[in-house]
């Protein structure tokens, strides 16, 4: 018995508990199959269903509203969108209502089924209504304008009739009792009329209005022969009988605005009547659907109270079974624990001495199946350790000898070399300094060749600008030339001006004397040379104009010569100083070149010192990286040696703890 390996029982143990679990898993299967048909029954067949009765009530709803705003159209094309809409949605509801019929359960809700064929009907029924609606709408609509106008001539003609009457009528109606009494009858049912009119306009009875419009005729017939006798009696109401004919007319022919109108109104009261007819059919519907809903809500609610009923019953067996399934996975379990706590407590408590350092005992306990060769495998490991620790305790104490040795010879040797990366790192520094010094002498340099090529360009814009000078001041004295030629041609013009303005003078003086003397003369001639003087007198002050405006020009052209004099003076002043500046100007260009010169020597001095100071530079550089190449190498090696040392010295550590750690074992 104690060959039977501790695995197989275990084995054992967890095939019962597996086979436990299996059918604990069968009969939750069975559960859960239950289950899922019922929520599969509702999720394919109640739910969709709930679903579509829903979406047939969200369009009847919209149907509803749909027909409010086709009642409500005041324009045709209006109203055929709005009726295109309306048989949109109710093509909708009659397929939403067909696909209810062909669902594949529908069976299984027989209410459900007689109440859909009561909504196909219902909506058959709303579509018939809705045409009839769309034909009275129409109708209203085509007449409404018409009836509206016809009533306004009418009421305009009735106003026109009594406004003659009056104005016509009513002085021979004093005069006349007869007139009088004709005028008076006339204009009480005319007042009879207006009355039925307005009564006719704001009764929706149709019985009332076919009455208000019997009686407004009898009011016409009883007028017409009353009006003609009054027409008799007094001529100037002739045109009477044309609005009276008119009158007669809209009341009495069969297209008459009366008519129309009353034909106008039974057409509204159709068109109610149509309306309310509408209301009924989504009335109907919704109730048909309400039925629909409330069927598959109680056939839900009745799936879900089964539903709830099983998974009360389960609940109870699971707990039953689950108790006992817990109660046998408790026993098994204490079984399988004793059978492999003992003997794993004794390897534990001799592993806990072996890792205190204690080799020198052997596990002992009443081994079974693994744990026979599991004990043999602890005393045997047992055994090496002690042989291992007893070497590793010989062997620790030469390393620690040699391992001493080498810590020593390392921080000797570490020293020495410190000493002389001591000294490469002041080189460094010393050659750090001087590449520092010649790079800064060398950008000296570079920055006094860059500006003595700097000075030497500007040298030469400013000889090119002195050039530039010179020329515009030899066009500037050749323009002066010029205006100074212009200038004398204006001051002789101007001269020339003043003379004609003296001769111009003396004509106005000889032209004033003429007049003058022409006066004279038809001052003799009297009468005769009265004309002859007006003349005299126009050529004297024409004379005098002439004489104020030669004055003007001859004070303007004095004026002017003053100016072209001074212009003159001023041009002759320009060319001395453009000739003193032009002058000038070579000096300064003759002082340029030779400056340009002498900054063209010193940029080639400038230049022979830049290659020198650079090629020191370079030097420089390469010897202070050879110095820092030697200082970094020495650094490393020193980092080398310093790790060196710090091995040595934990190797030395290291050797120091192995005996402390050896010498805690107990091998014998």
């Amino acid at each position: 018995m104690n060959k039977i390996s501790v695995i197989h029982r275990l084995y054992a143990g967890f095939a019962i508990l597996c086979l436990i679990i299996v059918c604990w898993g069968v009969f939750n299967s069975r559960i859960m199959s239950s289950f899922s048909d019922t929520t599969h029954e509702l999720t394919s067949d109640y739910f969709p269903l709930a679903a579509q009765i829903q979406q047939v009530d969200t369009h009847r709803a919209e149907a509803g509203k749909q027909a409010l705003s086709m009642m409500a159209a005041e324009d045709p094309d209006v109203l055929s969108v709005r009726l295109s809409a309306l048989e949109t949605t109710i093509s909708t509801l009659n397929m939403l209502a067909n696909g209810i019929s062909s669902l594949d359960n529908i069976e299984k809700f027989p209410v459900v089924q007689t109440r859909n064929q009561r909504v196909a009907q219902n909506v058959i029924a709303l579509k018939l209504s809705v045409d009839q609606l769309d034909e009275y709408n129409r109708s209203v609509l085509e007449v409404s304008e018409i009836v509206n106008e016809g009533l306004s001539a009418f009421l305009a003609n009735n106003a026109e009739m009594k406004r003659l009457l009056v104005r016509e009528g009513t002085e021979p109606a004093g005069d006349d009792i007869y007139i009088r009494d004709l005028f008076t009858t006339i204009m009480e049912n005319l007042a009879n009329i207006e009355l039925l009119i307005m009564r006719m306009v704001s009764t929706d009875d149709a019985n009332k209005l076919a009455s208000v419009i019997e009686n407004l005729r009898m009011n016409t017939q009883i007028i017409e022969p009353d009006i003609n006798a009054l027409v008799s009696e007094v001529p100037r109401l002739e045109g009477l009988p044309v609005l009276i004919s008119h009158f007669m007319a809209a009341v009495n022919q069969d297209d008459g605005i009366i008519n129309q109108y009353l034909g106008y109104r039974q057409n509204r009261l159709k068109l109610a009547e149509a309306g309310r007819e509408v209301d009924q059919h989504l009335g109907d519907l919704a109730d048909n659907l309400d039925g629909m809903r409330v069927a598959v809500s109680d056939r839900i609610t009745q799936t879900v109270a089964v539903l709830d009923e099983s998974a009360r019953r389960s609940e109870q067996l699971v707990y039953w079974l689950l108790s006992l399934v817990v109660l046998f996975a408790l026993g098994t379990s204490v079984w399988l624990a004793r059978m492999i706590s003992l003997p794993l407590r004794a390897t534990l408590s001799h592993l806990a001495s072996m890792a205190k350092g204690d080799y020198s005992r052997r596990l002992e306990f009443n081994a079974k199946g693994e744990f026979i060769d599991l004990k043999a495998s602890v005393n045997q490991l047992s055994d090496a350790m002690a042989t291992v620790l007893g070497s590793l305790q010989q062997a620790g104490g030469d390393i620690a000898v040699i391992a001493t040795g080498n810590a020593r010879f390392a921080r000797d040797f570490n020293e020495r070399v410190r000493g002389q990366s001591e000294e490469l790192v002041a080189i460094a520094a010393a050659m750090t300094q001087m590449e520092a010094s010649a790079r800064e002498v060398a950008g000296s340099v570079r920055g006094t060749h860059e500006l003595v090529g700097e000075i030497n360009q500007q040298v030469a814009e400013n000889l090119s600008d002195a050039e530039r000078g010179s020329l515009c001041v030899a066009e500037l004295e050749t323009q002066s030339g010029h205006t100074a030629a212009k200038l004398h041609e204006l001051e002789k013009a101007s001269q020339d001006i003043g003379r004609i303005t003296e001769v111009i003078d003396g004509i106005a003086n000889q032209t004033n004397l003429l007049a003058l003397n022409a006066a004279i003369e038809s001052a003799r001639a009297g009468e005769a040379g009265r004309g002859f003087a007006v003349v005299a007198d126009e050529v004297r002050g024409l004379a005098r104009k002439t004489t104020e405006s030669t004055e003007t020009i001859r004070t303007l052209v004095e004026r002017l010569q003053g100016e072209a004099s001074e212009s003159v003076r001023s041009m002759n002043n320009n060319f001395s100083q453009l000739a003193a500046v032009r002058t000038l100007m070579a000096s300064v260009s003759e002082g340029a070149e030779k400056i340009r010169s002498a900054m063209a020597r010193i940029h080639h001095g400038a230049d022979q010192t830049r290659l020198g100071m650079d090629e020191q530079e370079s030097v420089s550089k390469s010897v202070a990286r050879q110095v820092n190449e030697i200082s970094s190498s020495a650094n490393a090696s020193l980092d080398e040696i310093d790790e060196l040392v710090a091995t040595c010295e934990r190797l030395e550590a290291s050797v120091g703890n192995i005996e402390a750690l050896a010498g805690r074992f107990r091998v014998n």
